[in-house]
């Protein structure tokens, strides 16, 4: 799902009279343990845009417990677009099992747009990630654990997408 978030994509629902709905993923997520599907609609195809020669760079990072279980516990997707200037154009991000509802980390990608990449801004970014969970989910008894994997997992895939690698490995 973070993936889909990510890339925008639109869901493709039809209903039991044929009818077609198309439905902004971002939208499908109302609430927690909630979704926009009605009674009678199925899922039939989900689209998102091209990013080929468009100057977004990406990565999704799939953190799973043990390697015999493919299950994830948290899974990152981050996209970027740097201007010919160097410059971020556009950020997005989203960060599974993290928020009650599937969803963008609007505050990091705010701190990402318009600036530089630089280590700091990265640190910022992913220190904005954490307190957006917080915001969204309070502290829970997973906090311990997810708090310094999101950080650090945020640096160091935002690093690699931004060019930055290896100022970011903890």
């Amino acid at each position: 799902i973070p993936a889909l978030l990510v890339l925008d994509a639109e869901l493709v629902l039809r209903d039991t009279k044929g009818t077609e709905r198309i439905l902004p993923i971002r939208d499908f997520f109302p609430s927690a343990k909630k979704t926009a599907i009605r009674h009678d609609e199925l899922l039939i195809s989900i689209r998102y845009a091209s990013l080929d020669d468009s100057g977004w760079k990406g990565s999704y990072y799939k953190l799973i417990r043990r390697a015999a279980v493919a299950k994830s516990r948290l899974n990152f997707a981050t996209l970027v677009r740097l201007s010919s200037k160097g410059l971020i154009e556009e950020a997005r991000i989203s960060i599974g099992s993290t928020i009650p509802a599937p969803g963008r980390f609007g505050p990091a990608e705010e701190v990402l747009c318009g600036k530089k990449p630089s280590t700091g801004l990265v640190d910022e970014a992913a220190t904005a990630c954490v307190d957006f969970i917080i915001k969204k989910a309070g502290k829970r008894w997973s906090s311990e654990y997810k708090e310094p994997v999101v950080r650090n997992v945020m640096k160091r895939e935002l690093g690699k997408v931004l060019g930055l690698e290896g100022n970011h490995a903890e």
